[in-house]
């Protein structure tokens, strides 16, 4: 029990004597609330669900027929649809870019409606295409594949080591953002522009 003078009232002695037997349950509890708080934020950052990008063995897949040509053959420049990715580290490796056309086929690159590579120069690449051939409505995931192992690398809670990004400067914020978020309209010519960090 505190040393308190006897003109200390009743109240006080009582105070005194409460803390004096409870600072352990205090502390304790205070603990426990520190401890409860890093297991919930080490699980949340655990969840990171990583997005999924094409690898280079799907991009480079000759079964996809129902792919749109991207780069090959003449596009008229009135129906042309160019899709400018800014933001690479560097120009080595290549950027990868793939659409989507609906919510079910979203970050699942076997379903995308077109996928394509292209080399980096000044920190950007260009993807060309038919306007026309694309839904009104679409999202597009790009990343650079620095490292030219045709995948989006990530550290070991899964967080991506490569840049990238989605249309409509989407960010997620424990995982990919969601197709609603990557949705944009699709020009019937002229250039559309994403950002990868």
């Amino acid at each position: 029990m505190s040393d308190l003078p006897q003109k200390v009232s009743l109240m006080e002695r009582q105070r005194a004597v409460w803390r004096d037997n409870h600072i352990g349950v205090i502390m304790a509890f205070t603990a426990f609330i520190l401890i409860v708080g890093s297991s919930v934020l080490a699980y949340r950052q655990n969840r990171f669900r990583p997005p999924r990008f094409p690898s280079g063995l799907s991009i480079q897949n000759p079964e996809r027929i129902q792919m749109i040509d991207s780069v090959n053959g003449p596009i008229p420049e009135a129906d042309a649809l160019t899709m400018t990715v800014s933001g690479a580290a560097n120009a080595t490796g290549e950027m990868f870019l793939a659409i989507y056309a609906d919510e079910n086929s979203f970050n699942d690159t076997s379903k995308a409606i077109s996928r394509a590579r292209q080399v980096i120069t000044q920190g950007e690449s260009n993807f060309t295409f038919r306007a026309k051939d694309l839904p009104a409505k679409i999202a597009v995931t790009a990343f650079h594949d620095e490292n030219g192992d045709g995948e989006l690398n990530r550290n070991a809670i899964g967080i991506p080591l490569e840049r990238y990004g989605f249309s409509n400067d989407a960010r997620g914020t424990f995982g990919p953002p969601t197709f609603e978020e990557s949705l944009i309209d699709r020009p019937d010519s002229g250039k559309v522009q994403l950002y990868i960090r």
